[in-house]
């Protein structure tokens, strides 16, 4: 999954962002109310992750690294993981 034209400002650098869209990710949500999803790098290994703050998915909170992993949005085994595909649930 890619967000749609965020905008992100630095909560904690390298660590913690508060990002908004401009529309949600995908249509086949009606609501996004803590939906999580995992973030990867340019590698498309797996950095991070989002929490959605919003039930209409517009306003998300940010992690990467171990922060991630504390937040419970993905589990320590999955960080820097690969991911060629969108993970399916």
């Amino acid at each position: 999954m890619t967000f749609p034209h965020p905008t992100c400002t630095v909560v904690d650098p390298n660590v913690e962002f508060h990002c908004v869209l401009d529309r949600p990710p995908i249509r086949e949500v009606d609501d996004f109310t803590n939906v999580v999803y995992q973030t990867v790098d340019a590698t498309q290994h797996v950095n991070g992750g989002c929490r959605s703050q919003r039930a209409d998915g517009l306003v998300w909170q940010c992690y990467l690294g171990r922060a991630d992993v504390d937040q419970k949005i993905i589990s320590a085994g999955f960080l820097r993981k690969v991911q060629t595909m969108p993970a399916s649930g």
